[in-house]
This record gives C-alpha cells, structure tokens and sequence, in this order.
C-alpha cells in the first residue's frame, strides 16, 4: 500500500523505513530510494552524520538516511543475501531535519512510498 508524503512522514517518525521502486539506469537493473529515520541521540548516528561531512545540529531536528540504489535483476531473482558490494550506482545522503528530506523527494519527483518490508527492496 503506498503512502502519500504527509504519512509517510509520519510512518518515519515511528521508525519505520520506507522505500519507492525507481526507474533505473539500464534494463538489467532494480533501483530504489530507501529513507531510515535516524536516532539522533544514539552515538553511532551521531559519528554516521558526522562522518558524512554534516555538523551534528544544536537543535532537536529529525534525521533521516536516504540510499538510491540499483541491483542486478538476476541478483535479486536468485533471491540470495546481498552486501554492500553488491549495490551498484549507490547515492548516500544524510538528511538534517525534514525540509531536506522534502527535497529529495523532490528532486526524484516521488509523491508516494511504502512501507519498504512491502517492497522488494533488499536492504
């Protein structure tokens, strides 16, 4: 079931990760956008957003991670575990607060997303 924008913010803002399948680059490929709300007070989010080059804010802002990634078809019909390497064309983006995270979804021209367990998105 997709979600407009207004409730998927408030999906994230339970915690729960969301995800649209894309148009991707070649016809051998799956792409998808994935948004994970992020615990700014857990130390290790802390050290991601800082190690993404963002100062971490004073204010109380929602945080989020926001990954496009493209996967070969055969990868995903073989239905294996899948790593890091390999994701191809990966796009990684911290979010400081939700005005951001309304920009990309702008720049992608996503007006919908899902819960990203309903999508096949292997991440």
């Amino acid at each position: 079931m997709t979600m407009n924008v207004d409730v998927a913010l408030r999906a994230l803002a339970r915690g729960s990760p969301l995800a649209k399948q894309l148009e991707s680059s070649s016809s051998s490929r799956y792409r998808w956008l994935a948004i994970f709300p992020l615990d700014g007070s857990d130390p290790d989010v802390r050290r991601l957003i800082q190690n993404h080059g963002r100062p971490f804010p004073e204010e109380e802002i929602d945080f989020f991670r926001v990954r496009v990634i493209e996967v070969d078809i055969s990868l995903i019909d073989a239905d294996i575990w899948l790593s890091e390497d390999d994701f191809i064309n990966i796009n990684d983006k911290i979010c400081l607060g939700k005005s951001e995270l309304l920009e990309i979804l702008k720049q992608y021209s996503i007006s919908d997303l899902e819960l990203s367990i309903n999508t096949d998105i292997p991440i």
